[in-house]
């Protein structure tokens, strides 16, 4: 990590801290809302460090496309209420909510969510639902296939109603800004108004929508995972709201620098109303009393990483390991020496083209981009400045699942990803190229990993350490 990008989250984490030290519930609530998860939303966006190198043009509004999108919710209407009416009294034990946004793999030809299907198979009783939360046309089919709706289909004239109501999104803007001015001028910051009166409003038209789905559904828990999008910010309130028990599967890391998953209090948790109150964690030793929401009250429970489990489990069906391409690639890699696995977040720290550049040719490089935050673009131009014969790839690791590139590797290196639970899942030796505190504190407590930037310490850890 850069120190740009190391201090920016640094300051950020103070300022939550601060908030939260200081927390009042008038300070935050709009409405029936709770909206400071919201806030801490916006600045855990600011965080990354992407460089834009173009122009943002505005999008010409296509009417005529819009009207036949309209159109077809009017259609999809009927057929998505009748999903929802078909599960009436049959008394289901858990709905596992699926985002089509997310993260997929492939078996068999078919598509699965890797944060979402691994738990829906662990989670034992036979009384459990998948819903696939979709906001366009066009469908895929997954390994485990849920029910497909579309949030915008289900309650159509509701959101034309929603969407005229100009009064309340006017008087919702003003309580947003008088709200923001105080925090921007107490505390130093800097928010995006809009953006959160975009999600606010958002999530207030959703929450009336899975209020709808899980009034007729009734069941007794629903499973989340990543509860920082919006879609799930909804789903939670409306839990809170019915006094459903809403568990978030961990799908990242919760360590203390987290700017979503850490640093709350535990006394403001209950007013908190668009967070989930239970979580499924990987792992215990991340945990501390202002990591995870609430869990001063002990509302966790540790089922390891799943994700893995399944994919040992389904190997053999991978796509992945089907592609000629890929079975060359794998294939290749075995003429070298040592292969080094390198899992970055946002950016490629300089430390490995000098280590690419230094050591042997027979040590092959896998640099893998974060695929949501990673600025691509960027790596591709710094690793031009290697030169030495191409002893690395950026291409295949950023597209292979990570447990394939994890078990064809000898060690492994990030900056700040949580994959770095994956590599001690594969007992991969482990180094973090930062040096702090906030950074993995678990991780140094238990010692092992090593933490440096210092190049001879990672030109040893690649050379000898095992």
């Amino acid at each position: 990590m850069n120190r740009k990008l190391n201090n920016k989250i640094n300051n950020y984490i103070n300022i939550i801290r601060n908030i939260e030290k200081d927390f009042k519930q008038e300070n935050f609530t709009i409405n029936e809302f709770n909206i400071w998860p919201l806030l801490r939303f916006e600045l855990f966006k600011k965080f990354s460090d992407k460089n834009k190198n173009y122009n943002e043009e505005k999008v010409k509004k296509n009417y005529f496309k819009t009207f036949f999108i309209i159109l077809d919710h009017f259609f999809c209407y009927f057929k998505y209420n009748k999903i929802i009416r078909n599960y009436k009294n049959k008394k289901i034990g858990a709905v596992f909510f699926s985002d089509k946004r997310f993260y997929y793999e492939k078996y068999n030809s078919k598509y699965f969510n890797n944060l979402i299907d691994p738990y829906f198979y662990f989670y034992k009783s036979k009384k459990k639902i998948k819903i696939e939360i979709i906001n366009t046309v066009g469908l895929k089919q997954k390994f485990f296939k849920p029910d497909y709706l579309n949030i915008y289909s289900l309650s159509i004239f509701s959101y034309i109603i929603f969407k005229l109501n100009f009064i309340y999104r006017l008087f919702t803007k003003n309580k947003i800004n008088k709200k923001l001015k105080l925090l921007e001028k107490k505390y130093f910051l800097e928010l995006n108004s809009n953006e959160i009166l975009k999600n606010f409003l958002t999530i207030k038209f959703q929450s009336i929508v899975f209020e709808k789905i899980l009034k007729t559904i009734k069941p007794n828990a629903v499973y989340i995972s990543c509860y920082y999008n919006i879609e799930n910010f909804a789903i939670s309130y409306v839990c809170n709201k019915l006094d459903i028990n809403c568990f978030d599967i961990q799908h990242g890391g919760i360590e203390d620098y987290h700017l979503m998953y850490a640093n709350w209090k535990h006394k403001n948790i209950r007013k908190n109303n668009l967070l989930p109150k239970n979580f499924l964690v990987w792992d215990k030793r991340p945990i501390s009393i202002t990591t995870l929401p609430n869990t001063a009250l002990k509302n966790f429970k540790i089922v390891g990483k799943q994700s893995i489990n399944f994919w040992e489990k389904y190997e053999k069906f991978s796509e992945d390991l089907k592609q000629k391409k890929n079975i060359k690639f794998l294939h290749e890699l075995k003429k070298y020496k040592s292969v080094v696995l390198v899992c970055l977040t946002t950016d490629l720290p300089k430390e490995i083209t000098q280590l690419i550049n230094e050591l042997p040719s027979n040590y092959f490089w896998l640099i893998r981009a974060h695929p949501r935050h990673t600025n691509f673009r960027l790596i591709q131009k710094k690793l031009f400045e290697i030169r030495k014969t191409k002893n690395y790839d950026l291409n295949f690791s950023s597209k292979l699942n990570l447990n394939i590139l994890l078990k064809n590797s000898d060690k492994f290196i990030t900056d700040y990803s949580s994959t770095i639970y994956d590599a001690d899942y594969f007992g991969l030796p482990k180094l973090v190229i930062n040096n702090d505190l906030n950074l993995f504190r678990s991780w140094k407590n238990i010692q092992k990993c090593i933490f440096s930037k210092n190049i001879k310490i990672m030109k040893n850890f690649v050379l000898t350490y095992k």
